[in-house]
């Protein structure tokens, strides 16, 4: 099972479930790349068609490096989609006003970056959607996401199938979201009356 495998600093540093403890209120994670920032138009022009890597992220990230100049600053410098802004502070507004903690799960494509690119994720999260507060996780990868599944009534927003399948096998809520306003339309579908109770 992907879980055993981790090693056991990522367990006690990310994985605060896996130590026992309690979980007061549900979550809502909400994706970054792919939802909220534009990652695929920045990829898409500088020639890279992340599709052409889809099961081979050691390959992405080898393109990554060459033409970003080591990563650093990528993550940083996304920008956003057009509606982000508003499609956040609303989601946002919406969850915690029903008793939900919201934050952010993304993820890295190596572990070994996993510093840097919380850095950049929790400075885009700041500058581009104001707002210095809320949570920023890392799965660390992608396909980790569902190990932070914690409550039957925790929801993931996110724009990849594969991760949105892992969290409900995980026994979540899962949203697949292409665009906002489906996903909008999803999440008050999710919060009337009896839906989650």
């Amino acid at each position: 099972m992907l879980q055993n495998s981790l090693p056991t600093d990522f367990k006690s540093k990310f994985y605060p479930v896996l130590n026992g403890l309690p979980q007061s209120q549900p979550t809502f994670y909400c994706d970054m790349d792919g939802v909220l920032a534009n990652w695929d138009d920045a990829f898409n022009a500088a020639g890279i068609n992340v599709e052409e890597f889809k099961g081979n992220p050691q390959g992405l990230w080898d393109h990554f490096l060459k033409s970003f100049d080591g990563g650093e600053g990528f993550y940083r410098n996304l920008a956003p989609y057009p509606g982000a802004f508003e499609f956040y502070h609303e989601v946002q507004n919406l969850v915690e006003s029903n008793g939900y903690r919201f934050e952010i799960l993304s993820a890295t494509i190596k572990l070994v970056h996993v510093k840097t690119v919380r850095a950049e994720k929790e400075a885009w999260v700041a500058d581009v959607l104001q707002d210095p507060f809320t949570r920023v996780n890392l799965g660390p990868l992608a396909e980790h996401k569902w190990l932070w599944c914690r409550d039957s009534r925790d929801i993931l927003l996110d724009d990849r199938m594969i991760n949105i399948s892992q969290w409900k096998k995980a026994g979540g809520i899962g949203i697949l979201h292409t665009d906002f306003e489906s996903s909008l339309t999803q999440i008050h579908q999710l919060f009337k009356p009896q839906v989650l109770n």
